[in-house]
């Protein structure tokens, strides 16, 4: 917005020095109609930018992108007018109306960038119309060649249908494709540098899991052999049957809060291993069933309503044990973001709804808080969450990508803050049997 405001300084500016040579050319014929034009635009700009101080940081994408249309729509009427003044169709700063094109492509979704190409095309569409049907006054531009004013030979092309008609298609469709051309180079670039974006974030959570791997081997040694003798101790203790219920109380908790760390270390032993996947032919719906069934028993109380449905898909071929552990991380987190009641979708998918026809799809949904847009993109990080402090590792998703990409998947998520969150797993359908009666 402050680029937009500075760049229409700098117009006021060189559109007063044109007008004062033009006046001193005597290429215009009135020049107090387009200083008077220059002076609203000025003051216009004064008020955008007293409100842009005033707002600054407070607007939402949609205010924004608002407050640039409405400033845009302003130019252009100031354009329009300026170009009344000073010749209409035989003014050559026409073209200048590519620039605001270009600007509103750049800044605006297409809806509202179009919509500016319509206005500018009626705006000066409806001055050259009016002065070729007589209802504005036309004011031409004046030459001088050897001393003799030459109003003449421009006089007529504005008043000449097939030109003027030919002048407006052709202005139009400059309009229209500027903008077209504009937005699509934009486009194509956004989703090149999100592209970007996602590649540099994946090598960095690669790097992350690397730089935790060379750690989780002496967790393994250093943390859970003493934390199994721990367990085991308290177990012993606990198996007393002590009658004082503080002193059973006290020994719970403490297991409790061994088995958490035992749960941790051995998530951060299967995120960074390389063991080789044990594929073999599993019903997915079976799978969905059994990931419901072993849910955490904090999921299981909560006051989510899991609901299953499941088409009929068959045998795929997959690592049931490590597609299970995915399948509970996800679960897990759509009923802990329903935690306080809502609705758990848990789908299987196959056919239409699924763009290819080889894969299949596994599509958990909520109705939870959602997640925040700044938080998405770090979802599938290492030690990425968003829960309360001591509720969650920040693994859960981390280990799920890491399983579905082995099995040559994707996972994918959106979400929106207050409605919910759907989280999306694709897998090559595999079938063994099949491929191989092609084979022979």
């Amino acid at each position: 917005m402050a680029w937009l405001l500075r760049l229409r300084w700098i117009a006021v500016a060189g559109v007063s020095f044109a007008i004062i040579c033009a006046a001193g050319l005597r290429v215009v014929p009135e020049s107090l109609p387009l200083l008077a034009i220059v002076l609203g635009l000025a003051a216009f700009n004064v008020y955008a930018w007293s409100r842009w101080r005033t707002l600054s940081g407070r607007l939402s994408t949609v205010r924004l992108e608002a407050a640039i249309f409405s400033q845009l729509v302003g130019d252009l009427v100031a354009l329009a007018l300026l170009l009344h003044y000073s010749g209409g169709v035989e003014n050559p700063f026409a073209m200048f109306f590519a620039f605001h094109m270009t600007i509103a492509a750049m800044l605006l979704p297409s809806r509202l960038s179009l919509s500016l190409a319509l206005i500018a095309a009626s705006l000066h569409g409806g001055t050259v119309l009016g002065e070729f049907a007589g209802v504005l006054d036309h004011h031409p531009l004046f030459t001088v060649v050897h001393g003799f004013d030459q109003p003449e030979h421009s006089a007529l092309l504005w008043a000449t249908p097939t030109f003027v008609l030919g002048y407006l298609l052709s202005f139009s469709l400059m309009l229209f494709g500027i903008t077209y051309f504009v937005q699509s180079v934009v486009e194509r670039h956004r989703h090149v540098e999100a592209l970007r974006r996602g590649h540099e974030r994946v090598a960095v959570s690669r790097e992350r899991l690397a730089r935790v791997g060379a750690l989780a081997a002496g967790v393994a040694h250093a943390v859970r052999n003493p934390l199994h003798g721990l367990i085991n101790s308290m177990d012993l203790l606990a198996a007393k049957n002590t009658a004082d219920s503080s002193e059973r109380e006290t020994l719970a908790l403490m297991g409790e809060a061994c088995r958490r760390i035992e749960a941790v270390t051995q998530r951060l032993l299967v995120l960074t291993r390389e063991d080789p996947l044990c594929k073999s032919p599993h019903d997915l719906g079976h799978l969905v069933q059994e990931a419901v069934r072993w849910l955490p028993h904090g999921a299981r109380g909560s006051a989510a309503r899991i609901e299953t449905r499941l088409d009929p898909i068959g045998a795929v071929e997959v690592d049931a044990n490590r597609l299970t552990e995915a399948l509970i991380n996800v679960i897990d987190n759509a009923v802990d973001a329903c935690r306080d009641g809502g609705v758990v979708s848990v789908r299987t998918l196959l056919g239409p709804e699924v763009s290819d026809s080889d894969t299949v799809c596994i599509e958990v949904s909520d109705t939870g808080a959602g997640i925040a847009a700044e938080d998405l993109a770090k979802v599938f990080d290492p030690f990425f969450t968003t829960k309360a402090a001591g509720e969650g590792t920040g693994l859960g998703l981390a280990l799920t990508r890491q399983i579905v990409e082995g099995h040559g998947g994707e996972v994918s998520i959106d979400s929106t803050p207050g409605k919910g969150t759907r989280v999306r797993i694709l897998i090559p359908r595999e079938e063994p049997a099949s491929k191989e009666g092609a084979g022979t």
